[in-house]
């Protein structure tokens, strides 16, 4: 498998990103992995990596579903209103997600859905 060169999470709960940045070191299959702690954040992390040369901007983006400021369902549409046009690769974070919010990630470009934390073999899926 290709190492990917960064990997982005979005999640404002500390021990999940502790957790899933130990998970992705294991796995050994980013050569970076990057946090931003809520979707303004994640926002303009995407928009400011995607300005720069090819290879910059995260190829997996592991995405929470309720955080403060911007959730990611309105991040998503906000990368969609723009017509964020990258490689990337979206995976939503979520416990009890409701079927309809499902649906609008979907729509919106989200690959895959898990709960939390990550597990290795949702990791080698997305």
């Amino acid at each position: 498998m290709k190492k990917l060169k960064k990997i982005l999470l979005i999640d404002d709960d500390e021990i999940n990103n502790f957790v899933n940045t130990g998970i992705l070191e294991d796995l050994a299959i980013t050569e970076r992995v990057e946090i931003v702690t809520d979707g303004k954040f994640g926002l303009e992390y995407l928009l400011r990596h995607s300005e720069v040369p090819e290879g910059i901007c995260p190829e997996l983006v592991f995405l929470d579903h309720h955080m403060p400021e911007m959730d990611g369902l309105e991040m998503m549409k906000s990368l969609n209103a723009i017509n964020f046009n990258q490689d990337t690769v979206f995976v939503l974070l979520g416990i009890n997600i409701k079927e309809e919010d499902i649906q609008k990630f979907r729509d919106l470009g989200v690959k895959e859905i898990t709960g939390k934390p990550l597990s290795k073999e949702v990791v080698m899926k997305a």
